[in-house]
């Protein structure tokens, strides 16, 4: 890119949480900083700092990261994170042109408020459902023996989402998001709908040598079927029905395995505890294994043989997609974006979400019917191909960015190099 080469776009992604913490959230902020780099993007990052052993600034996917306080876990310091992350934006504000605010929750507050004081564009994307209309802070608000239609509650709401409107654009990663925005007074012509993406470098289907290489480097057993669930150790993730299940599968089924990938970490949901109970108290610890966090999940999933996702609350499903692009057959509910991409019995098994049941007939089908899982595979890697690839999801996210930059604010010079660029893509 002609224009990258003299003056980058500068952009800021602000999000609360960003490896070496693992999520969905954190995951699409890598692979965001990969792809905006690899397009010609200067790219920082401002987070939160989780975790002690955090480093508070290096050099990580191609970018420069920042992190502030507060440290830890709370729910309360998701909130003090708007006042950390508005003097860090605000000390760094020659830094970028742009802020992509990540889960607006919070922070989004923050990015608007430096916005509108140094005249910088701000793209709002929520990446769960209920952050626009205050269902997400349900759990934490209850916890504090309040209702979300309280005075107080509706009021800070009242008060977030007024100045979140004033956003220069909403990213919406699903229909329902979409319309929960509209619902909530955004203006339609500000909501662009952009789904979530993987890259289809890191996440592909290997062939049955790679599958068994892949086991043997991770010690996983070559003779075994392999379940694998990744994400949130998280209770409305549907883990403890998944457990459930698995323990009838096995009383019956000696040669299959379940793997959990990924850790609670902050979520008030965390439920790490309540499986690892399960397990020990049903002796189950040679059949679930719970492995912690990894960063090599592509690999996990190369080395499996089926996907369980039996989410109860999800806003896209990154984790799902991930699967599908590695070609495995996969098991999940109509949540979400979910309902619109998985199709049941093309690119994979729908069952209801809490349906002990159907969960248990699904695995079993796909346990005994090699026939279905390819067929499920071949048209699951279709799908992610053709609509969540990094490719074409960046090519759309980056024409809409370039919509919204400002032209009228840049040097002539820069002017013309973009409307060249422009014209060529």
């Amino acid at each position: 890119m002609d224009i990258i080469k003299k003056n980058k776009m500068r952009i800021c992604i602000l999000l609360e949480c960003f490896p070496p913490a693992i999520g969905g959230m954190e995951s699409k902020g890598k692979l965001l900083c990969e792809e905006l780099t690899n397009s010609g993007f200067k790219v920082i990052v401002v987070t939160r700092k989780l975790e002690n052993t955090y480093l508070s600034e290096e050099e990580l996917f191609g970018c420069r990261v920042y992190r502030t306080s507060p440290v830890g876990k709370g729910e309360f310091k998701r909130w003090q994170f708007i006042i950390t992350s508005f003097l860090l934006l605000l000390r760094l504000r020659k830094e970028y042109d742009s802020i992509y605010v990540l889960g607006f929750r919070t922070v989004g507050v923050s990015a608007i408020c430096i916005g509108k004081l140094f005249n910088k564009k701000v793209l709002l994307e929520a990446v769960s459902n209920g952050e626009f209309s205050g269902e997400f802070f349900k759990p934490g608000v209850e916890k504090l023996n309040l209702k979300l239609n309280s005075f107080p509650v509706k009021t800070i709401l009242f008060i977030r989402n007024y100045f979140l409107k004033k956003g220069d654009i909403f990213l919406a990663i699903s229909q329902q998001i979409k319309e929960e925005l509209i619902a909530g007074g955004v203006e339609k012509y500000k909501i662009e709908y952009i789904p979530n993406f993987i890259s289809t470098k890191e996440f592909y289907p290997a062939n049955g040598r790679e599958r068994k290489l892949y086991r043997k480097n991770l010690n996983l057993p070559c003779g075994k079927k392999i379940l694998i669930y990744t994400g949130r150790i998280v209770s409305y993730k549907g883990l403890p029905l998944l457990l459930s299940v698995f323990k009838e599968i096995n009383e019956q089924n000696k040669n299959v395995i379940l793997l959990l990938i990924g850790e609670g970490g902050h979520d008030i949901h965390n439920c790490e505890e309540l499986l690892k109970n399960f397990i020990q108290k049903n002796t189950l610890e040679e059949f679930i294994l719970l492995m912690g966090k990894k960063t090599n999940i592509n690999e996990y999933l190369k080395a499996s043989d089926i996907f369980v996702f039996p989410t109860e609350e999800e806003a896209f499903g990154i984790s799902l997609i991930e699967a599908m692009a590695s070609g495995l057959p996969v098991i999940s509910t109509p949540i979400g974006e979910i309902d619109y991409y998985l199709v049941d019995k093309n690119n994979g098994l729908k069952i209801p979400p809490n349906d002990h049941h159907s969960l248990k007939v699904a695995i079993r089908d796909l346990l005994h019917d090699e026939k279905l899982c390819n067929y499920l595979s071949k048209n699951a890697l279709r799908t992610v191909e053709e609509n969540y690839s990094n490719y074409i999801v960046m090519k759309k996210f980056i024409e809409v960015y370039k919509s919204v930059l400002s032209i009228e604010d840049i040097s002539n010079e820069v002017k013309t190099d973009i409307m060249k660029y422009l014209k060529t893509t």
